[in-house]
């Protein structure tokens, strides 16, 4: 469902287009070999994941949030935003480390210790008001670095599209940030909930689409394509087909 926030975004502005006279670009860039290309052996079981996606995000996730969006004052989402992403740091500088991107490292470290202490804990995002950009790196990138190949594509229950190797990649990000436990998760079993719970009402409230309300019949098709593309991106591993 994280991952889902970035492609049923982009998937809204794919069906806009449709909207604004391109009547068949969902159905054209469906039509594509491309669009095929992609490795999906489990699509049968994927496509009735994605549909009990549907109904948790119905039943359960959006009543939440929308209480959520009703009773919290701005600042205080806002607060809690700015600071699962100051927590999100640590795996992005381990990544960007075994990546041996040492810009990505030293910006990162550099984000994670201001808005820390002059951010107060990570609610306050200091550090890009001093310009330093944020990044975004996991262990699925960093598998992807090596060579490791993507495998098959899978939707995954709650959390949404996925790989086999995004897949490994989310369990090692989730066993190192276990293991550094940066939250004392160990003495205090509740919080892993609360901090969990959270996050995901957090990154659901970010997402302004729903599922199946793209009003493309081809919507799995395209966000099947759009994931698969947008992590070769984020890997570097993306090639134009039509400029090689």
């Amino acid at each position: 469902m994280f991952k889902l926030k970035y492609t049923l975004v982009a998937l809204m502005l794919m069906i806009s287009a449709c909207a604004g006279g391109q009547k068949n670009l969902a159905i054209d860039v469906v039509k594509k070999d491309e669009v095929k290309e992609v490795y999906d052996p489990f699509e049968t079981t994927n496509r009735r994941i994605y549909k009990f996606n549907y109904y948790v995000d119905q039943y359960v996730l959006i009543p939440v949030t929308t209480t959520y969006e009703e009773v919290a004052p701005e600042p205080v989402k806002k607060g809690v935003s700015n600071f699962l992403s100051n927590i999100g740091e640590i795996s992005t500088f381990i990544n960007s480390g075994l990546q041996l991107k040492p810009e990505a490292t030293g910006v990162t470290a550099g984000r994670f210790v201001i808005n820390t202490t002059l951010g107060i804990l990570g609610f306050v995002d200091v550090a890009s008001g001093f310009g330093l950009p944020k990044y975004k790196e996991d262990f699925g990138q960093t598998l992807a670095y090596y060579g490791a190949n993507e495998g098959p594509y899978l939707i995954l229950p709650v959390l949404g599209p996925s790989n086999l190797r995004d897949l490994g990649g989310l369990g090692v990000d989730t066993y190192t940030f276990n293991q550094i436990d940066p939250l004392g998760f160990d003495d205090h079993e509740a919080r892993n909930y609360i901090y969990n719970a959270v996050k995901g009402i957090d990154a659901r409230s970010k997402v302004p689409i729903g599922y199946y309300e793209s009003g493309s019949p081809f919507e799995y098709d395209l966000l099947r394509r759009f994931y698969t593309d947008s992590r070769k991106i984020k890997s570097g591993s993306f090639k134009d087909k039509d400029n090689d």
